[in-house]
């Protein structure tokens, strides 16, 4: 989460001035009460001072950028988001014969190196929300965030909008440049995304709703959507055509099946606000940038956002058994906004506590006392045949990328979705190395053994991973598909 670096560094700054002119005073002064007065007035006075001086920074950015977006306006071109739907197998593919190959060498396409980037009947419960903000000291005006109320301003009122042209968008800016509430507004909503532990993608969703709640019109809420995020250090734009405003975001990682421009070098997704219709022509647009630096919205999830709890109960079927897993709903509808990303941001976020402390009383007990590589063995079969399987074409009708909750959520997953949950699986309960391996009509894994078995393997970083298929019921670790040994996939790198 990117909030704008210049509020966070004023504070420290007079906190700092104001000690050292307080210790720089005699001693006997502080303990007369009429020179306590006078040095307070005399404090109040310099903190009055700074916070003038910083609202005359921000109002003199405020200027450059209006001077600069009114003259860079522009039509640019809206190109069709790419697509990431690849052709799947229309049933889980199965071994005919679960022999590992006698030899232990790999196969010559796959001895690939690879080096690490610089550079991750259902039962319903309602409980008590986790966290409670409906005593934030925010007014008397609330919203649902996922399940979780939220205290905002009820005395905000935006600008109105007549009509999407660039003069109009600009004098919405200006107006919300001026109104102390809207500032306000936005001092809250930083609050609430610290409290519920946000990332980039979370405080968008934050924005976005409160905006819905908050502007008139669809085309208004974009605008203070818009407004809230560039001020808060997020590469945004706005844009329009005939009849509708657009929201132009730049994002950390590619996103598919996503319309967006590119301005200035830098492609802008256009997010959406259902029901919105995708811009078919072309879009104006400005390429002036808010001054300052700005950063693209991160998908990237390292801990999920504290929201109410509303737990229910799946079972998963295994070894001829009916084992409970327990998620929360508020979680998976959060998950569920997520547009189609890069793999490697399902492959990098770990299980929620919830989903873990399942998988802790189904996977535990199995695998105590076993060594390492009869552990990924098991939990190499717990996805094949636990897991049912279903092309997303069949289960969303798109291309739908699931998170590891996710996959254990929906009653179906296909060979990304298993290669992400088993990934995490084998982190969570080995500690061994896990990687990903896209290839060009499949999704596998492959993981790094503490002592060499026989199979197929590729070389990452000049270690052996060997070739674990969560997809391929009956494979042991060491065996890919037949069909995927000629193959050069991508890998993507599993962190801790």
């Amino acid at each position: 989460m990117y909030w704008n670096h210049r509020i966070r560094i004023k504070t420290p700054l007079i906190t700092l001035i104001i000690l050292g002119l307080w210790f720089l005073l005699p001693v006997p002064a502080l303990s007369q009460e009429p020179e306590n007065k006078q040095l307070e007035a005399i404090l109040e006075q310099f903190k009055s001072s700074i916070n003038q001086e910083f609202e005359a920074f921000k109002s003199a950015n405020d200027s450059i950028f209006l001077k600069y977006m009114k003259d860079s306006w522009a039509s640019f071109q809206v190109y069709a988001g790419e697509q990431r739907q690849k052709p799947k197998p229309a049933a889980q593919p199965m071994v005919e014969q679960e022999v590992l190959p006698a030899d232990s060498s790999p196969h010559k396409d796959q001895r690939q190196q690879f080096q690490k980037s610089d550079e991750g009947s259902i039962e319903s419960s309602n409980l008590p929300p986790e966290t409670d903000l409906r005593n934030y000291d925010a007014g008397n005006f609330y919203m649902s965030f996922f399940g979780q109320p939220v205290g905002l301003s009820a005395s905000v009122s935006p600008p109105r909008l007549s009509a999407p042209t660039k003069d109009q968008i600009t004098a919405y800016f200006r107006f919300c440049s001026e109104d102390p509430r809207i500032g306000e507004l936005i001092d809250q909503l930083k609050a609430v995304a610290g409290e519920l532990k946000l990332n980039d993608w979370g405080t968008f969703n934050l924005v976005r709703q409160a905006s819905a709640q908050i502007a008139k019109t669809r085309n208004e809420q974009k605008l203070l959507t818009w407004y809230i995020l560039m001020k808060n250090g997020f590469n945004v734009k706005s844009g329009y055509n005939s009849s509708t405003v657009f929201l132009l975001v730049e994002t950390a990682t590619r996103i598919f099946n996503v319309p967006y421009v590119t301005i200035s070098g830098i492609r802008y997704y256009i997010i959406s606000f259902p029901p919105d219709e995708e811009p078919m022509s072309g879009l104006q647009s400005y390429t002036a940038n808010y001054p300052g630096e700005s950063h693209p919205v991160s998908f990237a999830v390292q801990e999920y956002p504290h929201l109410a709890t509303n737990l229910f109960t799946k079972p998963l079927t295994w070894n001829g058994k009916k084992l409970p897993v327990r998620l929360n709903r508020s979680l998976i509808d959060y998950l569920n906004t997520y547009p189609n990303c890069e793999l490697q941001i399902y492959f990098q976020a770990p299980l929620s506590p919830d989903a873990r402390s399942s998988m802790d009383n189904i996977v535990v007990p199995v695998l105590e006392g076993k060594s390492r590589n009869e552990q990924v063995q098991i939990l190499l079969d717990l996805v094949q045949r636990g897991i049912p399987y279903r092309q997303d074409l069949e289960q969303f009708g798109e291309e739908n990328y699931l998170f590891a909750d996710e996959t254990l959520y929906y009653p179906y997953a296909d060979c990304e979705d298993r290669a992400v949950l088993f990934a995490r699986l084998v982190k969570q309960y080995t500690g061994l190395e896990v990687v990903g391996l896209d290839y060009p009509d499949h999704v596998s894994t492959a993981v790094h053994f503490d002592d060499p078995i026989a199979g197929d393997f590729i070389l990452v970083n000049n270690q052996r991973y060997y070739i674990c298929d969560p997809t391929y019921i009956g494979a042991k670790p060491g065996m890919a598909m037949e069909c995927m040994r000629n193959e050069k996939p991508d890998v993507i790198l599993v962190d801790k």
